[in-house]
C-alpha cells in the first residue's frame, strides 16, 4: 500500500541561540510558522529501506545514509522493532 503525505516547510520568523547543551547541540528560542508549500513524500512497500529524491533541486541533495529522512526513517524502523520484541502482561 503506497501513502501520500505532505511535509510543510517551516518558516523561522525569529531564531535566537541562546546557549548550548551538554551534547554539543544548541538551545533556541524560535517563532515558526508552516507554509502550505513542503515536501510530497511518498511511501511504498519494499524488500528494504531507500530513499530516492526528485524535483528541481533534487540532484544537488544526497540520499546517502547521513540523510535526515533515512535517518528517521531507521529509528522509526528500530522503534517498531523494539515494539514488536515487548511483552505485555496484565
Amino acid at each position: 500500500m503506497t501513502e501520500t503525505a505532505l511535509a510543510r516547510a517551516k518558516i523561522n520568523l525569529c531564531l535566537h541561540v541562546t546557549g548550548q547543551r551538554g551534547d554539543g547541540y544548541h538551545l533556541l528560542d524560535s517563532l515558526v510558522v508552516f507554509a502550505d508549500l513542503g515536501d510530497r513524500i511518498i511511501c511504498t512497500p519494499a524488500d528494504g529501506l531507500g530513499l530516492t529524491i526528485t524535483g528541481p533541486q533534487g540532484a544537488g541533495l544526497s540520499a546517502g545514509a547521513d540523510n535526515l529522512v533515512l535517518r528517521a526513517a531507521r529509528a522509526l524502523a528500530d522503534a517498531e522493532v523494539q515494539a514488536s520484541r515487548q511483552r505485555l502482561a496484565e
